[in-house]
């Protein structure tokens, strides 16, 4: 993709931006440590040293967020006894609302029982990316996945084209095979009312249990828990919103060794997130206007943006003569005492 069009892309994202705000689950991390060199055998942080308390960045990014949160659940399904399933589908699917409709049916019931179904939104993720969760080309919208212990998909899958038709007497018999298939078998039968759980969990006595993950949500959570993090650490955490292809953003990455953007960036803990990944769901969790990339915006220890952002747009020059006043004096203004 050109830079014009990642710039449109944005810029579109901005204007959205400007409308909205607000989001579950706990974090993957891709870090690394100054220089900017990859650990990946154990997750570090970037430390931006010059002399008092030191800076910090971790990056956050979607594939690790939903793998973390897909392993997660996972292992809450076999604490509890049940079989861990992964639903793609969308609240405007005509199977989806079939499915739903047709879940008061004592087939359907029996059917699901002892299930854990981990509910995924197909709108909040990108055609590209859901393939690589085993998102079938020919988008029925309604697709089932068992996950494996580390909250992978096994491969095997099933569609609403299996059954045709949305009614229980077509779908009951198809679902049953496939979540009593070889290995995939459910806990026996208990009641026959669903729990809706949010990701925290539900009780363990429903007879099936349904977790819906947004985007939303999760960056939300993550958020939260990297906020608390920071004050444990005795520093302020802030979002820095970047992209790999701005110009900008990679030219102040690179100023990163200067101490004078080493002593702007004492006492900061940020939180990087790459606009490419997360895009809307950037939209609902900062509810302030900002005019480009990169930006900063402060939050507090429960992942909620506590002030006006700096972007920049309100420096001069990509150099550290310009850009660390500015931001000195930002990171000064909303620095823990």
């Amino acid at each position: 993709m050109s830079t014009m069009s990642h710039l449109l892309r944005v810029s579109s994202a901005i204007g959205r931006c400007a409308l909205t705000v607000a989001v579950l689950l706990s974090v993957s991390l891709r870090l690394h440590a100054q220089p900017f060199t990859q650990t990946p055998a154990q997750p570090s942080h970037t430390l931006l040293t010059q002399g008092g308390l030191p800076g910090m960045a971790v990056d956050l990014t979607r594939d690790g967020i939903i793998r973390t949160a897909l392993r997660e659940q996972v292992a809450k399904a076999a604490a509890l006894g049940r079989l861990p399933v992964l639903e793609l589908s969308t609240p405007w699917s005509a199977h989806a609302k079939g499915l739903q409709e047709s879940m008061g049916d004592a087939r359907m019931r029996e059917v699901f029982a002892g299930t854990y179904v981990i509910r995924l939104n197909v709108d909040d993720w990108d055609d590209a990316y859901l393939s690589t969760l085993g998102f079938p080309d020919d988008s029925s919208l309604l697709v089932f996945l068992p996950l494996d212990s580390g909250g992978r998909a096994t491969g095997a899958r099933l569609t609403a084209g299996a059954w045709g038709q949305d009614r229980p007497e077509v779908m009951a018999p198809v679902l049953q095979r496939f979540f009593r298939a070889p290995g995939r078998t459910p806990p026996a039968d208990r009641d026959t009312k669903p729990t809706t759980a949010h990701p925290g969990g539900a009780p363990g006595d429903a007879p099936w249990m349904v977790v819906d993950l947004s985007l939303q949500d999760m960056l939300f959570t993550v958020l939260r828990a990297q906020g608390a993090k920071a004050v444990a650490l005795g520093r302020t955490p802030f979002i820095e919103m970047t992209a790999p292809w701005c110009p900008h953003c990679n030219a102040v990455l690179k100023e990163m060794g200067d101490a004078r953007m080493l002593e702007a960036f004492a006492g900061t803990y940020l939180i990087r997130l790459n606009t490419d990944d997360w895009g809307e769901a950037l939209c609902k969790v900062l509810d302030r206007n900002f005019r480009g990339i990169p930006a900063f915006f402060p939050i507090d220890s429960t992942g909620r943006q506590r002030g006006p952002s700096v972007s920049g747009s309100d420096w001069g020059a990509d150099t550290p003569e310009d850009v660390a006043p500015v931001l000195q004096q930002f990171f000064r203004e909303h620095l823990r005492p």
